[in-house]
């Protein structure tokens, strides 16, 4: 697995320096889920860049459900980590 572009900053937990570190760091992290998925490839670097800065982390538990067979997307989900059953 490549070294990710956040990796081996430090991200201060507190101060008036934090959130912008902070923000840098997630901004990272969004571009990279997007640069990695096979399916965004057709977009230009710069339409993934607008892509990226749109994304919004969303955490669900363990039998939280995403959406339900017929209902209408509005959404592009992107799983950063753990399973999803279909």
């Amino acid at each position: 697995m490549p070294p990710q572009p956040w990796q081996g900053q430090p991200l201060p937990v507190d101060g008036a320096d934090a959130q912008p570190v902070l923000d840098a760091a997630e901004a990272a992290i969004r571009k990279a889920s997007v640069d990695q998925l096979e399916l965004l490839s057709m977009l230009t670097a710069e339409e993934r860049a607008a892509l990226a800065e749109d994304l919004v982390r969303l955490p669900y538990a363990t039998g939280d459900t995403l959406f339900r067979k017929g209902e209408s997307a509005d959404s592009l989900y992107i799983l950063a980590s753990g399973r999803v059953r279909i």
